[in-house]
């Protein structure tokens, strides 16, 4: 009986053995998503999405070789020395397939014949203020007291222009003053987006003691996309800051930026500002503090 089993087994074995060899030698035609790498891309110029997209195919190649495929990380690697800023054309094809030597496929449909294109955006780099963060109020109430010396510091930020101009300044991991060490601090700067570099990730600190006071500058001028087709009043506004007093004095009206809040002006008739203030200062209060925005229909 056991023999009987035994034998039953190995011809199963045998049986299955053979039909995956089959399987495994035989053409068959398989749809898959396969990514686009840019090769000798421009050093002034960056993709604008952070993942290019995968491009769905229709690959036909015995069963063995659709296996190589799902396993070794098959590409499209486009030669993109001749791109340009804006959009570009990607020719995929059979040619430009990066696979293992061994592999053998025919390449069918790539993208149901749609044309398909790569937006590139050109790497600029600016300068940023950095804007300090808190761990608690009585944190920001202890270096409020003390100022970190930050005058004239500011950090380069480079990556995609649209990316880049959108970074109003680089935010710090939050301060503690248990972190105070000999009168200075160690803080770590954080990353805006993992499309963008900092010349620096860290910045070392001395603090001082300094008097706060506060400042009232009047008459700076409120700035908004020229893409949009409004008018706004008023055009200016005046702000009251408040940080160490040999910062304030270098302030004025050129050292801080007005800009217009334009998330949902679509659908309201009054909006916002958001403000750009020189690092160790903020805003105790501005007017006015409601926009009027006018369609210029």
């Amino acid at each position: 009986m056991s023999k009987n089993l035994l034998l039953k087994i190995i011809v199963l074995l045998i049986a299955a053995v053979l039909w995956l060899q089959l399987i495994l030698l035989q053409e068959h035609v398989e749809s898959f998503k396969i990514p686009v790498t840019l090769i000798n891309l421009p050093a002034q110029l960056v993709p604008n999405q952070e993942e290019l997209p995968e491009i769905p195919v229709t690959i036909k190649a015995r069963g063995i070789d659709l296996v190589y495929v799902q396993l070794s990380g098959v590409t499209f690697e486009v030669d993109a020395s001749e791109f340009s800023y804006g959009e570009n054309k990607l020719l995929l094809n059979s040619n430009n397939l990066a696979k293992p030597k061994r592999i053998k496929i025919e390449l069918n449909d790539v993208a149901a014949g749609e044309e398909l294109y790569v937006n590139l955006d050109r790497v600029i780099e600016k300068k940023k203020n950095i804007e300090l963060r808190y761990k608690t109020a009585e944190d920001e109430e202890y270096f409020s007291n003390y100022k970190i010396q930050l005058s004239g510091i500011k950090v380069s930020v480079s990556g995609p222009s649209s990316l880049v101009n959108e970074v109003a300044s680089i935010k710090t991991d939050k301060l503690s003053r248990n972190s105070v060490v000999n009168d200075k601090i160690k803080v770590n700067l954080i990353k805006p987006d993992p499309r963008l570099q900092l010349q620096k990730e860290q910045l070392n600190l001395d603090i001082m003691e300094s008097r706060i006071v506060t400042k009232t500058i009047s008459l700076i001028p409120i700035t908004f996309p020229h893409t949009l087709e409004i008018s706004i009043i008023p055009q200016k506004v005046t702000v009251m800051i408040s940080g160490p007093e040999d910062i304030l004095q270098e302030v004025d009206k050129n050292s801080i930026t007005a800009r217009l809040d334009i998330n949902n002006i679509n659908n309201q008739e009054y909006t916002g500002i958001l403000f750009e203030l020189p690092t160790g200062t903020k805003i105790q209060e501005y007017t006015p503090n409601r926009i009027q925005v006018i369609r210029n229909d």
